[in-house]
């Protein structure tokens, strides 16, 4: 809508006609407003298999999703690459982008695997095809920084 501003009759009568638009838009945001509150506030669905990975000399080196934990017998049936995609699903589920029904038909794999589903796919990391092995080598870089951090043996990390 374009507002005549030189007459105010006419920009009066143009914000009366704006009204509703405009209650509408604030009914919106209001709604809006609680479903963003409802997924910032949500807690994580799989919470409960959320593992510390413990140091042996005492603290922890982080947390993970143990899929072990979910107690479900299909999981030892997968394929390792079906589960890293189920760990990431798993991790990533927030009921919104990833739903609680994705991890159940990539669990229920052999079912679904004829079918053509949908399934949540984001990876952590990125593999490409590569000829030169730069990549690896950096990878075995950064392993061996980490080892040496870790105040552990970096020949360990051998190609």
């Amino acid at each position: 809508h374009r507002l005549d501003w030189r007459s105010p009759l006419s920009l009066r009568a143009q914000i009366r006609a704006l009204n509703p638009v405009i209650e509408r838009f604030q009914k919106q945001f209001a709604t809006m407003g609680t479903t963003l509150q409802y997924f910032w506030t949500a807690e994580h669905p799989f919470k409960e298999v959320l593992t510390n990975l413990p140091k042996p000399g005492g603290g922890e080196f982080g947390k993970f999703y143990s899929l072990p934990a979910l107690n479900d017998p299909r999981i030892d049936k997968l394929p390792y690459s079906i589960r890293i995609l189920l760990e990431s699903a798993v991790r990533n589920c927030d009921n919104f982008q990833v739903k609680k029904e994705d991890v159940e038909k990539i669990i229920d794999w052999e079912n679904t695997s004829p079918k053509q589903v949908e399934i949540p796919f984001k990876p952590a990391r990125v593999l490409l095809q590569d000829f030169t092995g730069v990549p690896a080598v950096v990878d075995l870089a950064c392993m061996r920084d980490a080892m040496n951090k870790l105040g552990s043996d970096t020949s360990k990390i051998n190609p």
